[in-house]
């Protein structure tokens, strides 16, 4: 895991040498990030330290007028941070927001640490104030002011009143001395001791700070308690409505703490959430992976506080060893590997598993978590539905009141399996969205491996007289078969002008399939995901399938295994390779 820890402040060190204790003394693998800004003393610890701000990273042509959020963006991107700590001074609101919105932009997970402010006991004689001008209303009855707000006291040395004398101290200014003010330049902490000694030197009659809270400074508090003199104390900033909403509606992946052990804690608890490894199957289309790495990224959205990493069973990068190896980088000890599958075929029932078996075998002290596909699932039905009306807009633009599912085909195109329990739950989706839609007739055909393939299917079923048909496709993401399909459709449509064939959207990233993976996710964990082992043809004689009972578990996709995608090899065509073994043909 690797940590941005936003420091500065004496609680930042403290909790940077507790990650640092807490990675080198188990199994936690956190690599720590520093980060100061402003003038503070170099901390003493084992990590790396970043000094200054991060607008020396933002981009030199960026339209950003906010050169420190961009600059920050693009540090987390570039060290590739799994979480940031926001242990800052109360006061520095700007780092902080901008923490808050960045990270809620790029979906990392933000703890935020603010110490407790200081509570007046009964011996305090304390001023309120707000702001600035507060402040100056308050001072008006004193003479000698210690203020220790910094740069704001400065830059209003002009405006000191005739019966004034002002004893400032900063970490941001050269020791000045004149008439009526002396700066002092210096560095906490400061204890009680010299802050009983300098005002007693200067003659003190009043101390002006903020409410930075902690032991630190606090030093000036105890001398003003004893020597008996009033305390003006600036109140922390408010957040305003931009603030709030920062961090606020960040409510999943932000975390805000008053002491440092439940920070700790909450790291831990983090690191103990199992990891997930999202299983695709891989294509050579680009476009195809890249609808999965997104599905993906809605999951990881979804789950900001879990590790999250991709793999592909065949021809995409990266494989599932490198996805499962970067999560045991990263420290996961516990692994949730989630089939990216519609059905239970011979990839989810065989290969995949084969595979995470090989790699458990491997690393020792990790445990690999195999959910199950998604299946015949109300969501998946519902999502199918949707996908189906959306094609109906284009019936309906076409057709207007004359439109009626009732006299509309319905074609549901499965991928296609060697296995009959596979390609039976996809006429039991069509049966479903048939009955529950109400389409006058429903036929089920495949895009390879077994049949009917699409174009026999809607030839056949043109003997029926659909005038209206609409070639749905059950499929998660696009790719050759899916392209295909659409051909095969289009060739329809032009061989019988007579009838007007709409192509509805595939599944992609609906909102009801991420639920979905949510489901089988949970499931796993719970240990309440089962396949259906009754029907399942390495387990049990199913007709026609009988001598693939007790095959041993073992992958058949070593020779495609990251062979890259079409703009990895540059080149178009065929894969038909001739295996016998595979069960289905290549995206």
């Amino acid at each position: 895991m690797k940590i941005l820890l936003l420091g500065g402040t004496r609680d930042a060190i403290d909790i940077a040498k507790q990650l640092i204790t807490l990675s080198e003394g188990s199994a936690f693998n956190i690599e720590l990030i520093y980060s100061l800004a402003g003038l503070v003393r170099l901390p003493s610890i084992s990590c790396t330290i970043h000094q200054g701000g991060f607008s020396q990273y933002a981009e030199p042509l960026t339209r950003d007028t906010d050169k420190s959020k961009q600059g920050l963006k693009q540090f987390l991107l570039q060290h590739q941070i799994d979480k940031v700590i926001d242990a800052t001074h109360p006061y520095a609101t700007n780092i902080s927001t901008n923490a808050a919105e960045v990270c809620k932009t790029l979906n990392i997970p933000l703890l935020s640490y603010c110490r407790p402010p200081w509570q007046a006991q009964n011996e305090d004689q304390w001023i309120m104030a707000d702001s600035w001008s507060d402040v100056t209303k308050a001072m008006r009855t004193f003479k000698r002011p210690f203020i220790t707000i910094g740069r704001d006291a400065i830059n209003k040395v002009n405006s000191i009143p005739e019966h004034q004398f002002w004893l400032i101290r900063s970490a941001i200014a050269d020791n000045v001395k004149q008439a009526n003010y002396k700066i002092i330049k210096s560095v906490g902490p400061f204890y009680e001791e010299q802050e009983l000694a300098l005002m007693k030197a200067n003659h003190i009659d009043v101390v002006v700070c903020k409410n930075s809270g902690g032991s630190a400074v606090d030093g000036k508090l105890k001398a003003a308690r004893l020597l008996k003199i009033p305390v003006i104390l600036l109140n922390r900033p408010k957040k305003d409505s931009h603030t709030h909403n920062s961090y606020e509606d960040h409510t999943d992946d932000s975390h805000n703490f008053v002491h440092k052990h439940e920070l700790i804690e909450k790291i831990m608890t983090d690191n103990e959430k199992p990891a997930l490894l999202v299983v695709g199957h891989g294509s050579r289309d680009v476009d195809a992976v890249a609808e999965f790495h997104q599905l993906a990224k809605h999951f990881q959205e979804k789950y900001p506080d879990r590790r999250c990493a991709t793999g592909f069973l065949e021809f995409a990068r990266p494989v599932i060893a490198d996805g499962l190896h970067k999560l045991v980088e990263q420290g996961s000890t516990k692994i949730t590997a989630i089939p990216g599958m519609l059905m239970a075929a011979g990839h989810a029932k065989n290969d995949i598993p084969s595979e995470l078996n090989t790699l458990q075998a491997e690393y020792d002290g990790v445990d690999i978590t195999y959910g199950t596909h998604l299946g015949v699932h109300p969501n998946m039905v519902r999502a199918a539905a949707a996908r189906i009306e959306e094609a109906e807009v284009t019936m309906k633009s076409t057709f207007g009141d004359d439109y009626d599912r009732k006299d509309t085909l319905l074609v549901v195109v499965g991928r296609g399996a060697s296995d009959s329990d596979a390609n039976s739950n996809i006429c039991k989706i069509t049966r479903m969205l048939e009955e529950g839609m109400g389409f006058g007739w429903a036929i089920t055909c495949f895009s390879g491996v077994t049949s009917p393939l699409v174009d026999e299917a809607l030839e056949r079923a043109h003997g029926l007289g659909f005038k209206k048909v609409i070639v749905f496709p059950y499929f998660l993401f696009t790719g050759r078969l899916v392209k295909k399909i659409y051909e095969w459709s289009d060739e329809y449509q032009a061989k019988h002008p007579d009838v007007t064939v709409v192509n509805a959207p595939y599944l992609n990233d609906h909102p009801l399939v991420l639920e979905t993976f949510m489901d089988k996710m949970e499931e796993a964990e719970q240990g309440t995901g089962n396949m259906n082992c009754q029907m399942c043809q390495y387990r049990v004689q199913i007709l026609g399938s009988e001598h693939k009972v007790g095959l041993p578990q073992e992958g058949h996709h070593h020779h495609v295994r990251g062979s890259g995608t079409d703009a990895d090899l540059d080149h178009s065509h065929s894969h038909d390779h001739g295996h016998h073994h595979h069960d289905h043909n290549h995206k």
